[in-house]
Parts: C-alpha cells; structure tokens; sequence
C-alpha cells in the first residue's frame, strides 16, 4: 500500500493540525490517517521533540545533533516518574520499564533497536545500556547494597570497547558515514536484585567482503585509515614498505571511486582511542602492536600483484608473483604474520589436490591467484575481529562474574539490547545484503507476531472483544528464502556442496523452484548478469548473482589453511582452527564426505538461535527513522520518513494498540503484584495466590485446575474493589486465564501500589530511627560514666605529683649549699700545689738546658772531622774508578770494530752469492734458448712431412695417369690385361711399402729428437734446483746470520751509550768534587771554553765516529732526491732503536713528548725516554700486550687475556682491571667529543675486542659505562670523527668482518654500517674536513688499512650521507698501521715499506714517498706533528722527522 506515499504530498494539510506537540502518543489521534501522522512527527522534530510513542513502541527520529536531554539528571526524572504521561517519551522509560518487569518478574527482558544505516540505532544502544547501568545502581542503593559501582563499571566498560567495534566494524557507506556493518546482542546479566554481573557480546555477519572490495563512493573499514593517520610504531620491514602511509598507495583501498576521508573526522585522534580502548579491554601493549601489524599486513597483502608466465614449459603457464615492490610487500607481510613468504606465495599460486593416493598440485590462474589472496586478507580480518570480541566479553565478565553473583544473589535474568543492521537497498545487491535483509524479514515476522499475529490469536482464545486489524504478512518472504526444501538459501548451499557448481545452475533451480511465489520475480528480458528480485516487506530489491557461490563458500584451501595454522603467533594460528570444517580424520575413518558450513548456513543458524532467544523474553521495540538522507540537523524528508513508517507498519501497530490491551497478566500473577494494594485500601488481611507454581504432570492437574480458578475468583474480588465500575471492557477484562488492561489502566494500578508500599516503608523507617537513637542514648550514657571516673583519677594523682616535687626541691636546695662549700675548698689548696710544683720545675729545666748545650758542641765538631775525611776519600775512588772504566771502554770499543769489520767482509760475500745467483739465472735463460731451438727443429721436422704429403700426392697423381693408359691399353688389346694387372699389383705393394718406410722414417726421427730433448730439460731442471735451493739456503743462512750481527750492533751501540752517559755522570761528579775542595770555584766563574775535536781514542771520539758513519750509511733503499728550498715536504730518518726481541704490537706517545710506550710480543710493557734512548720502566705480564692509548695523566693498556691496565704517568703505577670482554682487546681509544663520564667529568675510553664488542669506559674510575655489540668478528681498529658536516662527533670501528661502522657518540647507537671488500680493517685514521668549492660541498674523509694491501676512502657530506667505498692498491702485502700528519697519509705494511700519501685531495692517489730501513714487517705507527715513529715485527723502533 502507498498510503504514505500519497500522505506524503500533503505537507500543508498535516501541518494545519493542531496539538501536535500533545499528543506523546500516537494511539491517541483523532484522524488515523498518513497525514496526521507525518504533521505530528514533523512538529515534533522541529521542536526537538524526537520520541514518540506507538502503544508499547517507540518511534525515535535521529536529531542529527546533540539535544540536552540526556544524562543522569534526566535518566532520574524517568526513573522517578509513576506513569509515561508523566514524562514526555524517552527511550530512558522505555529501558527503564524493561528493567522494571525484569527485577520484578524475574522474567528475561529484550529491546529490540531496528532500522535503516543512519537512523541512530548505535546511539540510542548506548543510551539504553546507561539507563538499565543507573537503574541498576539505584536499586542496589535502595537495597542497601554497596555494590552499586559494579554495574556502572561494567557500563563504563561497555562504552570503552565501542572505539574497537566501530573501528573494525564500522565503514563510511552511500547512507551513512559510520555505518555497522555487523550486527550485535548486547546481553547484561543481572542478579535477582537488579545488580549487573556480566556482559556479553554476541556479532552476526561481519561484512568481511569490503576488505578487499570497498563499494563506489564508500570506505574501506576504518581500522586502516586509522592506522595510516596514526602513529603506530611498526616494525622496520613493515615500516620500510608501507611508505608514505597515503591511501592512494594501497589496493584494498583505492578501488575506483573510493572516499579516503570523512569529513569532521580526525582519523588520529580516532587511532589513539582505539589503542586506548585495546588497553583497556586488558591487551598488554606486545599484544596492541600484534594487532595493529597485523592489520597492517592485510594493507601489504592487497599490493601483491600477479603475472601470468610459463616457467614450466608446458604451454598451459599460471600465476606468479610479480618483481619489485610486491616482493617487499610480501616479504614484510609474511614477517607480520610469522611465516615464510616463500610458501604464502605457493599457497597463492597452487594448490595441492588429492588424485587416488597421490597428491598433485594444480597451478592457478592470475585471476584465482588474486582470489586466494583476497580470500587470505579476509579470513585474516575476521578472525582478527572475532578474536578481539572475545577478548572484549572475556574484560566484561570472565572470572569476575562468578564472584560478583555470589556477592549479590544468585543470577536471575539477563538485559538485552538487540543492533542489526537495517534494510538495504543499493545499485548493486549480493549476497551480504541478501543475508541483511533476510534479518530484516525475520525480526518483522517476529514483530508481526509480537504485535499483531500474536495479540490477535491471544485475544480469540481468551474471549476478549476484538476487532480484527489487517496487516501485511512476509511469511512468504521467510518461507521462500528459508523453506528447508526448495528455499533460496537451501539450494545456494546444494550448489556450493557441488564440486562443480556454477552461478548458471542456481539460478536454474532458483526458478524452477519459486516460479510460482508471487514474491520472487526474474527478468523479462535477457541481460548480461544473472539477476532475481525478491519483493521484501519494506519493498523490491534486485539482486546480482555474480559471486554468490563464492562468498557463499568463503573458504580458503586447505594449503593457506595449513600454512596459517603453523604462524609462530599464537593469535593468529587460532583464527583457523576451525576453518576446514570437521575433523579430516574423523571424516576419513567415517568414510564419508565432510558437510561444509558455508555463510548463509552459519548466518540462518545464529539468525534462528537470537529470534528464538529473544522469543521466550519480554520484548520491547525502539523504532529507528532517519530523518533526511543528506545528514542535515534541520531538514525532514517527508518521502523518506514515510517510505520507513511504511515499512515499520506504525499504522498497523496504532489500530491493534487503540483497539486492545495493551497489558496482560496471569491471575495468579495479578493476585500475587497487588495484594499489597489490596490490603493497604481494605484494611484486610493480605490475599495470597495459590496457583503460579510448576505442578506435576497428569497426577496433579486437577488440584492445579482449582487453584487456578480459586486465583480467578480472588483476581475478580480484588478488581472489583481496585477498580470499580471498570470492568467489561472500561478499565480491563477479565478473561479465563489473564486480566487484560486498558492502555495506562496498569501504570495507575503500578503508581497506587507504590505509594502504599511507600507509606508502608516510612512507618518501618520510624521504627527503625526509635531504636537506633535509644541504642545511640545508652552508649552515650557509659560513655559519661567512664568519662567522669577517668576525671576524678586524673586530679588525685595530680595532687600527688605535687607534694613528691616538693619533696625533691628541698633535698636539691640542701644538696647545692654543701656543694659550694666544698669547691670553694678545693680551689684553694689546688692554688697552693701550682705554686710550689712551678719553683720546681723551672730549677730542674735550668740545669736540663746547660748539658744538652755542651753535647751538642762535641757532637758537630766530631761530624765536621768525619765529613772532611770521608770527602777526601770519595774523591779519590772516584777519580780511580773513572780511569778503570776508560780503559775497559776503550778495549770494548776496539773489539766492536773488529766484528763491524767481519760483518763487513760477510755483506761482501753476500753480495758475490748474489752475483752468483744471478749468474745462475743467465744459465737458466740459456736453457730456455736452447728449449726454443729445439721446438724449432720440431717445427722444421713438420715442414718435411708436409713436404713428403706433397711428393705422395704427386705419386697419387701419376698413379691416376698409369691406370688411365691401362684402360686405354686394354681397350686396344685383351691380351695384355693379365701383364697390366700385375703391373699394377707391383705398383700398389711398392706404394705401400714406400708409405710405411716414410712414416716410419718420420717418426721415429719425431720421437728421438722429442725424447733427447726431454732429457736434456730434465737433467738441466734438476742441476739447477739443486742449485737453487742451495743458493736460498745460503741465502737464508746468510739472512740469519746478518740479523744477529745486526742485533749485536745494536746492542753494543746501546751500551756505548750507556758507557758515555756513565762517563757523563762521572764528570759531573768530579766537578761536583771540586766545589766541596774548593778548587775551581774562579774557573767556574769564567766564560765557557771554545768547543776543541775530542782527543783521538777518547769515547767522545768514539761517538763522534759511530754518529758520522751511521748518517753516511743511510737506511734503506730509498734517497730523496735534492729539494729546493720552499719545494715539497718529505721524511728524514733520525734514528732507529731496538725495544725488543719479539714482535712490537703498539707504539704510543705521552702527551708530553718526552716518553714512547710500548707493547710487545715479550708479554712486556716499556717506557722509553725519547731524548736519551733508555729505557725507564718495563713490566712483563703473563699476557701480550697487544693496545696502548694515552691520556695526560695515566697510559692504558689491552691485554690478550682481555683485561686493562692503568698506568700513573706520575708515579709510573700499575692498576689492574677487567674490561668485561671475552677475547683479545686489540684497540683502545679516547673518544674526544663524546659526552663526558664520571664524577670527574673524564673523556670515555671505548675499547674493542675480538669478541665483536665494544666497550665504553670511565677510565678515570675504571667503571664500565656502556657495553655495545658492534661486529661479526674481532675490532681491531677506532677512530673518532669531527667536522662540520656531520653537526655531531662521531665514531668509526672496523674489524675483521670487513664492515665499518659509524656510532653517534652522544647516544651510544649505530647509525650506519659501511661495507668495504670483504678484507679485515687494522686501522682507522680521519682525513679531517674540507671546504666547500663551487662544484663540490663541504665534506669529512676517513681512510681505512686492510687485509688484502687496500687503503679504502669513505667520504661524508651532509646531503649525500655517507659516500661509496673509494679503493687504493697501496701495498703488496697487509697494511697494518695508518697515520695523518700534516694533511699527508702514513702506511705500513707487511712488505716492510711505509709509503707517504696525499690526504688533501680524494682518491685516486699516487704515492709521494716511499720509506725504506725496517728488516721484518712494520706493525704499527705512532705519529706526532712533525715525526713518525715505526716499529717492526723484528723488535726494531725507527725515528722519521718531516722536514
């Protein structure tokens, strides 16, 4: 019927009706026609008056707008109000109500919230849920329980957890920007009085389609907008591929036509709600991340992207994953979800099917591929979403709700809030909206039968007068889609059981199965789609059938199933526990095909459990309208607003409420609620009810059939006297086995019944504040009886303390006097002792100071005779001493000059080895000549044969000619045949006989020449190896022998030193003689004597020599050529010293410059002076020392056995501690510009070892400060970093693994990790900073020495970041050591050189200089301004100075 629609047009006549603010009510119009009806709701609207009642219904249009008409104050007016025209329509009354018939008739309550998307049906949940959570809170008040908070908790958080619903739940739509697209059961437990105990959650048909295919002009879910606007914090692969965070960048959300933002809704302040709501539901913050990555994961799974190829060959190709991005997005996806990405690929590209006992496995087309993968990302999604509504029901009850029901009362009824989704209607209907709208039918069947069906058949049994109203019946509708036999939905899952079903079929056997239903409709003519209209009850909707079987079936095969189930998470593997259906075992042992669940299967069950739930309740209906379709506050759509009151059947529902009864109840019920009235107004004895009760089965019916008609009798009496002149209809009917009431009849009856109660309860208050105040008297009277006893001790025992003080002030007073005559005394005989013990005293120190006086004049002029002599003495043996050491010097001198001699006749013979061996080689080149001449012959022995193969071809020639001249012979005479034929037998033997002689001719010359020259290679091979190796044996021999005389020269050098410094002090000392003698004290006071050549022999002499030979000689091999004055900078060699034996591992230089440390293979620690040569301080430990570095105060050094020693440079003492490292420490450095450590405010000392670590000391204190795990393998190499570039210091540590990595020295962390070749690091050195030039930015360089003879450059500018590895073949063998002075770079390597590079300009570099003298490896460097210290593998230490 279109009597709305007609209404509708006639706006103005319904607005000329007056008292449409009157009338709450609809029931209670006077014109019962569309018009009136659309005037009042439109006058009402506009004078925000948005409830409306129909009877028991209410009719709530959405305001679009915040109203001041809720809240607590409010909810009070309500709950406080006796009747509902008390108050105007609210949905507060309509809850409250509910909860009322729930506390009282122990009875299940339902109120159930329909209508379309927009119309308000999540807001006016929450307000239903706030008023039963404050009613709940008042009961329990009233009781005197104090357990009042706990159902305005559970309230609190029930409203907590919808941010989790809406987000996950809830997308922008065509009809409304926050539409459900779920449906829910909101069931509050309560106790018997009213307390609420538990909550629980119940979701039906989550849209889980729109993951991966949003509608035109609609949204995705809002969790993924959330998610790009907030700030998750992300694991870095994820991070790194999702990118930007825009919309535009992901598929599942920018389908064609698809809205990115909604407007007035910060999709960020939205997030940080949802994770504040995950919290509070009790997920740890682990948990939150879990889900947001996981979300996250389904955003990467829509990017995968697939081609079609043919890797096997077989003509046939399939689906495979495409390159680039959508591997990072699977790779990043596949970590989220904790499985190999390799095998999510297969599961989307294959599957693996069963063939008789063999599996086979089936390629997929890119089409299935992308199938596969939306069917993942989907299963995904509402796994994640029934997962967390568990989570949220297990926070709103769980252990919980046990202990509160014991607390309270036994558990009694529930409260629940019904939330489907409303009709739907859209350009293109499928299968979710099917299901949606099949709801939709039946909660209206249910309606129907609530309201009308139910009411009708009630009122013909009972006998009640009635007159019956009309109404439109979807039965049919029900039947057609749910019939269990031919049904809609019954053949869609036949189809899906099909192994090859097809949409062609269904609709097949949907036609030929309801072409007689005048509800079912197919298209006339033929189209392109497959559609069918079904005429619903709130009008026709048509229906596409493309991809109902498959979001029927919305199954993912078993190979992705599996593959989820074994994801590492937990969480995740529980979402496909169940997702295959029945146990497969089971199935196999029962031999029987497994029955699949599909999803109408599954929605038609959950949808059958809720309708008959909410059955067995007393249900309550809350009408939602939505008032216009643009969301306006202020516009009301009269078209729309009546297509919904069409569709609601308000017509229907006022005839049936202004035609009946709106209130029922059972007589024994009726007896058993206002028997209190009853006898408050009499005056009587209270009535009691006798039925009621559950009675037996057949034995008792007849004493339950008396007692029923013994509660009619006395439910009439009491009407009678309750209402009188009502009955017949007036005020109520009193049927067979209820009483039926007029509409506000019960509510009076209700409002009477609580105001007698009322009186009631203040006679049992007064009671009850008499005795309280007589009990509050008696107390107060023993409490002034104890008061007063206590008084009266308190001022006896005052009294006493009084006389005792008296008492003790006398005694005091007697004791002072006596005192004062004592001291007094006392002082007087204390004077006279001083007096005379002073006379004695100052006699005795008198005689004391005479004959300390003469002792002590004896004894100075006994040690001045002592000291004489002893002088005179010393000065003789020292003189003496001197002498004898001249002589034993100069014997010493003299004897070094003789092994310098024989030394120099050994480098003489080595030299005519050396010529020897070269003489050697001029004979090996010989042989060789000989070698070349003799492959000439050979090559001269092929030219005969090719010259042989010539003459055989001319004698294959001639043969030729013979026989032709035979033929010709034999043609001319038959006779000569037989003489021919022998002849030619003769010519073929001697042919043969000539070939095999030549061949043998040929080869046997071949083999004779090859095998005398292989025996002359080989007697010449083995002469010479002999040769050889005795030529390096002596060689080696004459190397051994070189380094000990060159050991042995240097130590007699070191004591010749020694000797002159003794000399020196000698000297010294015999001057210092002369002062104390006397003599010289005037030649001292003269000017220096001119400097004379030392006396010939004298070990002045000696040193002078040793200096000038040492300077002619040179070191190495390598001399500078002449420089000009002002040209290019190069070394000089200053000295060289031995500092050990054993290899030198670390060279350091005191701040001071006057000390070198050094560590070496000994297992020793020495201090050198650098000016006199000599050796202060030496330590040896039971470890080699292997890294040195020093400060102003103290020297450092690492051990092999990984611990730390501090050396006072004051004191020179030792101070042990551990480093902390498991290995050698190979490096140790002050980090100059890191944050200062300690108490002291002292520079960090990091240290690196061959465990990988680094360590971050106070070395001050010794403390350790940070513990940083840095490489693969040993650090062997440190560097801090400075310029202004890099804005901050920082630090570079290399090591054996190749890598070089950069730490940002203020934080401790790694910022970058820079790759070389492959080859270790030794060492690290900083190039410094370089200007900026036109075509180049300022820029920091760093070089670094390596394993395989490389010095690697990496430069760093401040846009660019850090550049590509830049490589220099420095040496042949490994570079140890490198060092920077004076914007130049110093190598040193294994090949014992040590080469000079520019520093100034970046790589390419060529070499300035090359340095030359060490005899084994160079191992390392120490470098100051101006000099370079080396030191070798053989225990050498050399001096450089640039000059």
């Amino acid at each position: 019927p279109g009597y709305f629609r007609e209404g509708a047009r006639a706006t103005a006549a319904g607005r000329g009706l007056a008292g449409g603010m009157d009338i709450p009510d609809l029931t209670a119009v006077d014109r019962l026609d569309a018009e009136s009806l659309l005037a009042i709701l439109t006058e009402r609207y506009e004078a925000e008056q948005v409830y409306t009642y129909i009877g028991p219904i209410l009719v709530a249009v959405n305001p679009l707008k915040a109203l001041p008409i809720y809240g607590e104050a409010e909810a009070r007016k309500y709950r406080e109000a006796g009747s509902r025209a008390d108050v105007p329509p609210h949905v507060y009354r309509i809850a409250h109500e509910a909860f009322s018939e729930m506390v009282d008739e122990r009875m299940n309550q339902s109120v159930v919230v329909s209508g379309e998307s927009g119309a308000g049906k999540t807001e006016t949940t929450k307000h239903i849920v706030r008023m039963v959570s404050w009613a709940s809170a008042h009961a329990l008040g009233l009781a005197g329980d104090s357990g009042g908070g706990v159902g305005a908790a559970l309230e609190a958080k029930l409203l907590a957890t919808n941010p989790i619903l809406e987000a996950l739940g809830n997308c922008r739509t065509l009809r409304n920007d926050n539409s459900s697209r779920f449906g829910k059961f909101v069931r509050l437990q309560c106790s018997g009085a009213g307390a609420i105990t538990g909550c629980a959650l119940d979701t039906y048909l989550l849209e889980k389609s729109r993951v991966s295919a949003p509608g035109h002009g609609e949204r995705n879910f809002h969790i993924f907008y959330q998610l790009l606007a907030g700030n998750a914090t992300l694991r870095p692969e994820l991070a790194a591929a999702m990118g930007a965070r825009t919309p535009a960048t992901f598929t599942f959300l920018s389908a064609p036509g698809a809205v990115h933002a909604i407007k007035g809704v910060d999709d960020a302040a939205a997030f940080d709600e949802t994770r504040t709501a995950l919290r509070a539901v009790g997920l740890a913050d682990a948990d939150v991340a879990l889900v947001l990555e996981l979300v996250a994961a389904l955003l990467l799974l829509g990017n995968i992207r697939f081609e079609h190829s043919d890797t096997a060959g077989d003509g046939q190709g399939g689906a495979t994953m495409g390159g680039g991005y959508a591997r990072v997005a699977l790779g990043a996806a596949a970590a989220a979800l904790a499985c190999n990405p390799a095998d999510i690929e297969s599961g989307m590209c294959s599957r693996r099917l069963r063939a008789g006992t063999d599996w086979v496995t089936k390629r997929h087309s890119v089409a299935e591929a992308n199938s596969a993968r939306d069917a993942l990302a989907k299963a995904l999604y509402a796994g994640l979403f029934d997962a967390l509504v568990k989570r949220v029901n297990s926070s709103l009850g769980g252990g919980k709700k046990k202990k509160e029901e014991e607390r309270v009362g036994a558990s009694s009824a529930f409260f629940g809030v019904l939330d489907i989704f409303g009709f739907e209607n859209f350009a293109v209907n499928s299968l979710e909206q099917l299901c949606i709208n099949y709801a939709n039918e039946a909660l209206q069947a249910q309606f129907n039968a609530y309201v009308f069906r139910q009411q009708q058949a009630e009122y013909e049994t009972e006998g009640v007068p009635w007159q019956r109203v009309d109404f439109s019946d979807n039965a049919q509708v029900l039947t057609m889609i749910e019939d269990k036999r031919a049904g809609l939905l019954t053949l869609l899952d036949e189809e899906c059981m099909l192994g090859q079903g097809t949409v062609g079929g269904f609709f097949t056997k949907l036609k030929d199965a309801q072409s007689k239903c005048p509800n079912f409709k197919v298209p006339r003519i033929a189209r392109d789609t497959l559609e069918f209209t079904i005429e619903h009850y709130a009008g026709p909707v048509t229906y596409d059938l493309e991809g109902f079987l498959e979001k029927n079936n919305d199954t993912l095969h078993p190979d992705l199933v599996q593959l989820m189930q074994g994801s590492s998470f937990p969480l995740l593997s529980s979402f496909f526990g169940n997702a295959t259906g029945s146990d497969d075992k089971q199935a196999q042992k029962k031999g029987a095909r497994k029955k699949m669940e599909t999803v109408s299967s599954r929605f038609r069950a959950q949808l059958h459990g809720l309708t008959e739930e909410i059955a067995i309740t007393g249900i309550h209906y809350v009408r939602c309208i939505k008032p216009n379709a643009s969301a306006s506050a202020s516009a009301f759509e009269h078209t729309l607003v009546a297509n919904q009151l069409q569709y609601a059947g308000v017509l229907e529902a006022i005839r049936i409420s202004r035609a009946a009864y709106p209130h029922r109840m059972p007589h024994a019920r009726f007896v058993a609620a206002f028997a209190a009235l009853h006898a408050v107004e009499t005056g009587g004895k209270r009535l009691r009810a006798r039925g009621g009760g559950k009675g037996k089965a057949t034995a008792d019916a007849g004493k339950r059939a008396a007692d029923e008609e013994a509660d009619r009798a006395t439910s009439s009496l009491m009407l009678q006297t309750l209402l009188p002149g009502q009955q017949g209809g007036l005020g109520y009917w009193h049927a067979q086995s209820k009483v039926f009431f007029r509409p506000r009849v019960h509510e009076k009856l209700t409002l009477r019944l609580r105001h007698a109660l009322g009186g009631a309860a203040l006679v049992v208050q007064a009671c009850s504040r008499a005795r309280s105040a007589r009990k509050t008297f008696l107390l107060t009277k023993k409490g002034a009886q104890v008061a007063q006893r206590l008084v009266r001790g308190f001022l006896a025992r005052r009294e006493f303390h009084r006389r005792q003080a008296a008492r003790v002030l006398q005694a005091a007073v007697r004791r002072r006097q006596a005192r004062t005559r004592f001291v007094a005394g006392r002082v007087a005989a204390v004077c006279a002792q001083r007096v005379a013990r002073g006379w004695l005293a100052r006699k005795l120190c008198k005689t004391l100071v005479e004959t300390r006086a003469q002792a002590m004049i004896g004894a100075h002029w006994r040690r001045y005779t002592q000291q004489r002599y002893f002088h005179e003495l010393r000065f003789a043996v020292v003189k003496a001493q001197g002498l004898l050491r001249t002589k034993r010097a100069v014997a010493k001198y003299l004897r070094r000059l003789k092994d310098a001699k024989a030394r120099g006749l050994f480098e003489f013979q080595l030299s005519k080895l050396r010529e020897k061996l070269v003489a050697e080689g001029d004979s090996r080149s010989d042989l060789e000549n000989k070698n070349r001449e003799l492959q000439e012959e050979i090559e001269r022995a092929s030219a005969v044969r090719e010259a042989l193969d010539a003459q055989k071809a001319q004698v294959d020639e001639l043969a030729e000619q013979l026989r032709a001249s035979n033929e010709a012979a034999a043609k001319e005479s038959a006779v000569r045949a037989r003489q021919e034929r022998e002849h030619e037998q003769v010519i073929v033997k001697l042919r043969m006989e000539r070939d095999a002689a030549k061949k043998a001719a040929v080869g046997h010359l071949r083999e004779e020449r090859l095998d005398k020259m292989k025996e002359e290679q080989k007697r010449m091979y083995l002469t010479h190896e002999g040769e050889l190796k005795e030529l390096r044996a002596m060689l080696a021999q004459a190397r051994r022998e070189l380094r000990a005389v060159q050991k042995e020269r240097d130590e007699l050098f070191t004591q010749d030193r020694v000797k002159t410094c003794q000399l020196e002090d000698i000297k010294a000392e015999m001057r210092e003689l002369g002062q104390y003698a006397g003599a010289g004290a005037a030649a001292r006071t003269k000017a220096r004597p001119p400097k004379v050549a030392p006396p010939l022999g004298s070990p002045e002499y000696l040193m002078a020599t040793e200096a000038s030979r040492r300077a002619t000689r040179g070191v190495g091999t390598y001399v500078p050529k002449p420089r000009a004055p002002g040209g290019p900078r190069h070394f000089r060699h200053l000295t060289e010293m031995r500092i050990s034996e054993d290899c030198v591992h670390a060279v350091s230089i005191t701040p001071d410059k006057s000390r070198i440390v050094t560590a070496s293979d000994d297992k020793r620690v020495r201090v050198w002076d650098i000016t006199t040569g000599l050796c202060e301080h030496s330590w040896e430990y039971e470890s080699t020392p292997r890294a040195l570095a020093t400060d102003s105060l103290h020297v450092y050094a690492g051990f092999g056995d990984a611990s730390i020693v501090k050396y006072d440079v004051g004191s020179w003492e030792a101070t042990s501690f551990a480093s902390g490292h498991a290995f050698t420490v190979y490096v140790l450095l002050f980090a100059k510009g890191a944050p200062l450590v300690g108490e002291r405010h002292a520079t960090p000392m990091v240290s690196g070892a061959g465990d990988g670590e680094l360590r971050v000391f106070d070395a001050a204190a010794c403390t350790l400060v940070h513990a940083l795990r840095g490489h693969n393998a040993a650090v062997k190499a440190l560097a801090a970093v400075h310029g202004a570039p890099l804005g901050a210091s920082v630090m570079l540590s290399g090591g054996d693994d190749g890598e070089v990595r950069v730490w940002e020295m203020a934080t401790w962390t790694c910022l970058h990790a820079l790759t070389g070749r492959g080859s270790g690091i030794n060492s690290i050195v900083s190039l410094g900073a370089s200007a900026p030039t036109a075509d180049k930015p300022a820029c920091v360089r760093v070089a670094c020495a390596s394993d395989d003879g490389y010095i690697y450059s990496y430069e760093y500018q401040k846009e660019a970041g850090w550049g590509e590895c830049a490589a220099v073949s420095a040496h042949k063998d490994v570079v140890w050591a490198l060092g920077s002075i004076s914007g130049l770079i110093v190598s040193a390597s294994e090949d014992k050189l040590i080469r000079v590079w520019p520093a100034s300009t970046p790589p390419p570099w060529e070499c300035m200089e090359t340095l030359t003298g060490h005899g084994d490896a160079v191992c390392c460097l120490a470098v100051t301004q101006n000099h370079v210290f080396s030191a070798s593998s053989d225990g050498m230490l050399h001096m450089w100075k640039l000059v």
